[in-house]
């Protein structure tokens, strides 16, 4: 396991519940981008049978999502951290650094941002 000081981040995370599939070698693991900044996001896989096997800190992963409008946001992120709560919660939770920030994904981040405000 590989902890994480949340405290040295610099920008805020935003609530979010989005579908996303990381795509690592020649597989591909579906999961929820639980929070995002424009710095990185949290990644839940509900279920460890369909988590990533081998999955490194530090690994370039590349990741892809569909917004409401049905624009596709792929971006490379880099893992940061990898968390199992426990021995008997399925779910596996990653945190990753969003390596490029694309105008795309900057606007997506600044609408969630409107949204959670109000």
């Amino acid at each position: 396991m590989i902890s994480y000081n949340k405290e040295r981040r610099l920008a805020r995370r935003i609530p979010a519940r989005i579908e996303a599939y990381i795509f690592t070698g020649n597989n591909t693991y579906v999961g929820f981008i639980e929070n995002i900044s424009s710095e990185g996001f949290e990644f839940l896989i509900p279920t460890s049978s369909k988590a990533p096997k081998g999955l490194q800190h530090e690994q370039t992963v590349d990741i892809y999502f569909q917004i409401h409008s049905g624009e596709v946001i792929d971006m490379s992120c880099q893992v940061k951290w990898i968390l199992r709560k426990s021995p008997y919660d399925e779910s596996l939770t990653i945190g990753m650094k969003i390596s490029d920030l694309t105008p795309k994904l900057k606007a997506l981040i600044k609408t969630l941002e409107i949204v959670n405000i109000n």
